[in-house]
């Protein structure tokens, strides 16, 4: 097992642009836009969501990793598991002493605490750190 440690610096950003105000659902290609599951009352916005979400959840599909017992239901979940333990793929900000297994959440890292972006709701005046928290407030 070797460890590689990958650093990260995303470019800088203007401090006036640190707000971004999300509105991605109300975009023209997102309305109404939903694949419903016909077991339970999910919902996803695209087919390979439904198709990801039918297979682990109503399927009993499982994915197990060949080195060791872990298992999952995500097969990008055994991918990050097979990176981050048995690669030793682990993400270190440049800025401070965080680390993290995932590029994705490397940036959300460095977005929020470094750049200071917020994802405002235009309903009201809560601000997240991430699309993710934005999306589940609303």
């Amino acid at each position: 097992m070797s460890d590689l440690e990958i650093k990260i610096e995303l470019p800088e950003v203007d401090e006036h642009k640190n707000i971004k105000v999300d509105n991605y659902l109300d975009k023209p290609q997102h309305e109404n836009v939903q694949y419903p599951c016909d077991k339970c009352d999910y919902h996803a916005r695209t087919q390979s969501n439904l198709r990801v979400h039918q297979q682990s959840q109503h399927e009993g599909v499982v994915h197990f990793c060949n080195q060791c017992e872990f298992h999952s239901k995500r097969q990008s979940d055994l991918k990050i598991h097979q990176r981050s333990i048995h690669e030793g793929i682990r993400y270190s900000c440049i800025k401070c002493d965080f680390y993290t297994t995932t590029q994705t959440n490397m940036k959300n890292h460095q977005d929020s605490k470094h750049e200071g972006i917020r994802y405002a709701c235009h309903h009201c005046d809560f601000l997240a750190t991430k699309q993710s928290n934005l999306k589940a407030h609303q």
